[in-house]
């Protein structure tokens, strides 16, 4: 289940992600289409003007013609006679000149403009169109994280439901198995002959310990010695085809042998550290390693809080520390 909610997760982020860079491109467009909205307004504006200029010139050059049109009989040296001055001549013929030429240019400059206009409104077009489809994209992709957001926080609350449920079960285990609260948390009793994987107490956190583990130790004639059979710090397999002690709980929080305190829970520079410890919830059931003669089982008083202590009749025994109190 964690890895469905690790893989939701992933996509939930991948989703976000995605949606940031269309909300970008969304920003993008609207920039885009606020200077392209400029330009056609500034185009506009050009275009009203030069089709005013336009069609001032023409009515100016209408009335030039028709006054042309008037003395249509004349010929040049007639037109040339009837003018105050020479200069005068060429003055209007320069004017008429100048005016058709006005023509001429506001023409194309006024058909420039329609064709420049039509381009920005037809790039404003493609530029909303392309906006729409991005909107349409990040609303689709908003929804689909939603949506597997709400998976996920569905998933991590069934997860919690279980774990209480299973916290449930193991209190009442442990409840049913301390009748008349002795206040040990221990199911075994010195002298009693246990077999490999019975179930001999709960996970706890008594005697010097920084939160629910099992301390777990082997003795050999009379000297600690490593469990492990390899010095794995997850699921590592032990020695003498030993049970492993907490089942379902495989990581080790702290390994056999010389520690530094900089990366384990201890005081000073490094200690020796007697066992492995293996974290697991509050009355996670603990199960004897091997089958032997059970020869402690009490508090003692001192770092190891309630201890079951096993003797397997070959020479070596098991330590099972911190053990719970009801």
């Amino acid at each position: 289940k964690k890895a469905v909610v690790t893989d939701i997760s992933a996509k939930v982020n991948t989703l976000e992600n995605k949606i940031a860079g269309i909300k970008a491109e969304i920003d993008r467009l609207d920039s885009e289409i606020k200077l392209i909205n400029i330009k056609i307004a500034q185009l506009q504006e050009e275009l009203k003007q030069t089709q005013e200029d336009l069609a001032h010139q023409k009515a100016i050059l209408s009335q030039s013609l028709r006054e042309d049109y008037k003395f249509g009989e004349l010929t040049t040296i007639e037109v040339f006679a009837s003018s105050e001055s020479f200069s005068d001549f060429f003055n209007q013929q320069e004017y008429l000149t100048r005016v058709r030429d006005g023509v001429h240019e506001s023409s194309r400059k006024v058909a420039e403009l329609e064709q420049q206009l039509i381009q920005q409104e037809q790039e404003q077009r493609d530029l909303k169109a392309e906006l729409t489809g991005k909107r349409k994209i990040q609303d689709q992709q908003r929804a689909e994280a939603a949506y597997r957001k709400l998976i996920e926080n569905l998933y991590n609350q069934y997860e919690a439901a279980e774990e209480a449920l299973a916290e449930a079960i193991r209190k009442e285990q442990y409840s049913a198995a301390t009748p008349g609260g002795s206040g040990r948390g221990m199911l075994v009793q010195p002298g009693e002959i246990v077999t490999k994987g019975q179930t001999i107490a709960f996970v706890g956190s008594t005697g010097f310990s920084t939160g629910p583990h099992l301390h777990f130790s082997l003795m050999y004639a009379g000297q600690y010695t490593e469990p492990r059979a390899q010095p794995t710090m997850y699921n590592p397999p032990l020695r003498l085809n030993m049970a492993w002690p907490v089942p379902g709980y495989y990581r080790l929080s702290t390994p056999y042998g010389n520690v530094s305190c900089n990366n384990y829970p201890c005081s000073g520079s490094s200690k020796y550290h007697t066992g492995i410890d293996i974290p697991a919830p509050f009355y996670t059931p603990i199960v004897a390693a091997r089958a032997g003669v059970v020869i402690y089982s009490g508090n003692t008083g001192g770092s190891y809080g309630n201890l079951v202590v096993i003797d397997h009749g070959d020479g070596y025994k098991t330590y099972y520390g911190h053990i719970s109190t009801k």
